[in-house]
């Protein structure tokens, strides 16, 4: 009976750990140097004050990226000192881009951290693109010609007229706001969840079965 309270007791305690999970969006494919968003949530984690630390690697496990933290840019090798209150908010959203030489997929890794206590997210892939240069049009100027056409007498007769300055009408296309467009860019964003994750949550329905089964044990047991 004691084992099988004991049991119990420890099923508890690896379900409460494992209960802990994340929830991010973030765009699918991003340009090098270029500014993205990343919305990171804690799912299950107790009312604590966490640091948080995204790390995007390249091939030699070096960081690549920078987050925006403290009114600076800051590699994402250093930890973002309790930047999240889940007694407040469990979301939060972060501006990062990929200051290093990078091109291809790669994934993203979330760490938390609340005093001794350390939880590690992997399998979020990226794709990073190259940065594109802006090309900028250069008109060229027609050379005049030197010559010049012989005038007839009637022309010669006429007295020219005073050229004026043309002014030239640049006529543009009012901006309409289209409150659909919002709704379309986050076609461009995926909300990613791990393999891992996956089998965290149907880990809960595991347990659940787990501990009704113990239950009939038990009744079982006291009826003997």
């Amino acid at each position: 009976m004691k084992l099988l309270l004991t049991l119990i007791l420890i099923l508890l305690i690896i379900q409460l750990t494992i209960a802990q999970n994340i929830s991010i969006d973030y765009p699918e494919k991003v340009e090098q140097n270029k500014e993205f968003k990343l919305t990171l949530e804690l799912i299950n984690f107790t009312q604590n004050i966490y640091d948080i630390k995204i790390e995007i690697l390249n091939n030699e496990n070096n960081n690549i990226a920078q987050n925006f933290y403290n009114s600076e840019w800051k590699s994402t090798y250093y930890w973002m000192k309790q930047i999240i209150d889940t007694s407040q908010d469990t979301k939060k959203e972060f501006k990062l881009k990929i200051y290093k030489e990078f091109e291809g997929k790669t994934n993203i890794t979330i760490k938390t951290r609340t005093g001794n206590s350390k939880e590690f997210f992997t399998g979020y892939e990226i794709e990073i693109q190259p940065q594109k240069l802006k090309v900028q049009n250069e008109t060229t100027a027609t050379p005049k010609s030197n010559q010049t056409s012989p005038t007839s007498p009637l022309q010669q007769n006429q007295t020219p007229l005073e050229q004026q300055p043309q002014n030239t009408i640049q006529l543009t296309t009012p901006k309409t706001y289209n409150p659909q467009s919002e709704d379309i860019k986050t076609q461009n964003n995926i909300i990613y969840q791990s393999k891992n994750e996956l089998i965290k949550q149907y880990s809960v329905y595991g347990f659940a079965i787990l501990c009704a089964i113990l239950c009939v044990l038990l009744a079982f047991n006291k009826l003997n």
